[in-house]
């Protein structure tokens, strides 16, 4: 019969609550519910369990933090013996050795779009992998590159090696003087030149459907959680162009304006969160632009755009959360830490260090066995996330802006324990948001 095991708060890992299932329930915070949690972070109805033809399903139930298997947010997912189920700070174990029992009359349960790809919902790992190292459309042109796409492309991969020279190429008179107003906010502790070099190189390209020739096209940093809006005409220039934080252009460009990366404070863990805000963020652009009365320019656009003052006050957000970065950086690397030390052993040692991280999804876990040496040695420190008894580093790829590396250290005293790696795909997630 099948069973859920369930680890709260309350209960901890020495008094796990067994749940035999022998139909449908539901779970959240109200205390009505087939298994009540006692999670502030759960919804009163955050998610059912019930048979299908197909086996025992989950869905969550429109829950205010979401519902994720092995590590990946899910909306609907056919659950096999051994997934984890991640409800607020609730772990739940899901056996099974019997298929479930579905009465003759029964429907299929109905398919609803899924959070995230199937990875954590039981696909074949080849085929996740064929997807993370062909689909890099967010590092690259897509598909179907206009010209501006191309031209964006190419200034994103220039201003990586002489930001100054790709900006001058692609920007008129009218723009380099606000470009250098725009410099004294946004790099406050760096290089005006360092600053928009590190900036293209973490940022991925999405594009909104081009006008008369004229394309918006945005540069999203999303472990600064930073975006540059921009419009180019046919001819490969910059027509316009502001900076706006992450969390003010999923807010549809309405006030406050940013001045935190919304990744690190989500209950999510930080690769989820990083995954999912980013596929929210180039969703809410593209939903911004299509709207917008472009190309007369970004001054409509949204709030954040329409006076100097607002302008203004999106810069410095943007400035201040680049400058968390930096500083949370230069705090990774300040001196050979332990952690950093840890870290650079999981590179080394490649598909290896999984032998040392107990904690790893099986999905994830097939991906990294194949992912090859060179794209190992290749993952550059992006994030840097001090817990306490834990740390989270996480890495983006040098050369595929898409791919991220995830691995969680215990640390105590002077020893850092490996725990658990996650290999993630923006491309993944923002696909499963279209």
């Amino acid at each position: 019969m099948p069973t859920l095991r369930i680890l709260s708060p309350e209960n901890g890992p020495e008094a796990p609550l067994e749940v035999r299932l022998q139909g449908e329930v539901v779970l959240g915070r109200d205390a009505q519910a087939d298994i009540p949690l006692s999670d502030t972070a759960a919804s009163r109805r955050h998610a059912r369990i019930h048979p299908s033809p197909e086996g025992w399903m989950l869905e969550d139930l429109g829950s205010s933090n979401g519902t994720s298997i092995n590590g990946r947010p899910v909306s609907t997912c056919l659950l096999r013996p051994g997934d984890q189920i991640q409800i607020g700070q609730t772990q739940i174990t899901f056996t099974a050795d019997a298929p479930p029992p579905v009465p003759p009359q029964a429907s299929p349960a109905p398919r609803h779009k899924r959070a995230l790809t199937c990875c954590g919902c039981g696909c074949l790992p080849p085929i996740l992998l064929l997807i993370l190292a062909a689909c890099w459309f967010l590092a690259s042109s897509p598909p179907k590159a206009t010209p501006a796409l191309k031209a964006a492309a190419e200034f994103r991969v220039q201003g990586i090696q002489n930001a100054p020279g790709a900006l001058s190429k692609v920007s008129g008179a009218a723009l380099q003087k606000r470009l250098q107003d725009m410099d004294m906010a946004l790099w406050p502790t760096v290089d005006p030149a360092l600053g928009w070099s590190r900036f293209l190189s973490h940022s991925l390209l999405a594009a909104g459907k081009p006008r008369a020739g004229h394309q918006p096209i945005l540069f999203y940093d999303p472990w600064a959680d930073i975006g540059l809006v921009t419009i180019w005409s046919p001819k490969g220039q910059i027509l316009d162009l502001q900076f706006i934080p992450g969390s003010t252009l999923r807010k549809g460009g309405s006030p406050p304006f940013g001045g935190t990366r919304s990744w690190q404070h989500q209950q999510a863990y930080g690769p989820i969160a990083v995954g999912a805000l980013t596929a929210e963020t180039l969703k809410a652009f593209e939903d911004m632009v299509d709207r917008a009365p472009w190309p007369q320019g970004l001054d409509g656009v949204c709030e954040a755009f329409k006076t100097d003052e607002a302008r203004t006050a999106s810069r410095i957000a943007c400035g201040y959360q680049f400058a968390q970065y930096v500083e949370e950086m230069v705090a990774f690397h300040r001196s050979p830490t332990p952690v950093r030390q840890a870290f650079a052993q999981v590179l080394r040692e490649g598909p290896a260090s999984l032998e040392r991280a107990p904690k790893t999804p099986l999905e994830a876990a097939s991906l990294l066995k194949e992912l090859p040496p060179g794209d190992w040695a290749a993952m550059r420190p992006t994030a840097f996330v001090d817990l306490g008894e834990k740390v989270l580093v996480m890495a983006q790829h040098s050369d595929k802006p898409d791919l991220f590396l995830g691995a969680v250290f215990l640390r105590e005293g002077e020893e850092c324990t490996l725990e658990r790696l996650d290999l993630g795909s923006f491309q993944i997630w923002y696909g499963a948001t279209r």
